[in-house]
């Protein structure tokens, strides 16, 4: 028996509509994959976006609430040095105050070393300059168990690091700032 003509048409068009219903739907499934890998690129990148945002809001307040607290030590001292304050007065003040601590030091540290390694540098400025703040308070505190309980040098030298304190300080604020833009 021989096929028709017309048979060998429909087999042949039949058999063409397939290649190119399977070929369209190929396509169409790459076209798919390639959007959903997209999209989920974009999640991603969304949610890391997300995630650093909170992260830098976090250490933004972590590290004003630790330059509050520096600060305010730092400022009781010098009014010892000014005759304002005996030491014991400011001792107590630094106890009271670091009862209601509310930073994490060690977590500012780090969140900078893990996270945001670029603020290292403002970072170790500002604990350079807190150095030399702890190295006058010392200097002062020998002189004052030794009897001289005011130092206008002391309070003076006091004075200009808590100036450039301030400053670094500054620094490392407008820069976890930057980074959130």
């Amino acid at each position: 028996m021989a096929i028709s003509s017309e048979l060998w048409g429909a087999i042949v068009g039949g058999l063409f509509a397939f290649g190119v219903t399977i070929s369209a739907t190929m396509i169409q499934g790459r076209q798919s994959a390639r959007l959903a890998k997209i999209q989920l690129d974009h999640d991603d990148k969304k949610e890391e976006d997300s995630l650093r945002t909170k992260n830098l809001e976090e250490l933004f307040v972590a590290v004003k609430h630790w330059i509050d607290r520096i600060f305010m030590d730092d400022l009781n001292y010098r009014k010892v040095m000014d005759g304002v304050l005996t030491y014991d007065q400011a001792l107590d003040l630094v106890i009271k105050w670091g009862s209601e601590q509310n930073y994490d030091f060690k977590r500012i540290e780090m969140m900078i070393a893990f996270h945001f390694p670029n603020l290292q540098p403002a970072h170790n400025g500002i604990m350079k300059i807190q150095d030399q703040i702890q190295d006058v308070i010392s200097s002062f505190r020998k002189q004052y168990v030794a009897g001289v309980t005011t130092s206008k040098e002391h309070s003076q030298q006091l004075g200009s690091l808590i100036d450039e304190f301030l400053a670094k300080c500054r620094i490392l604020e407008n820069e976890i700032v930057r980074l959130t833009t």
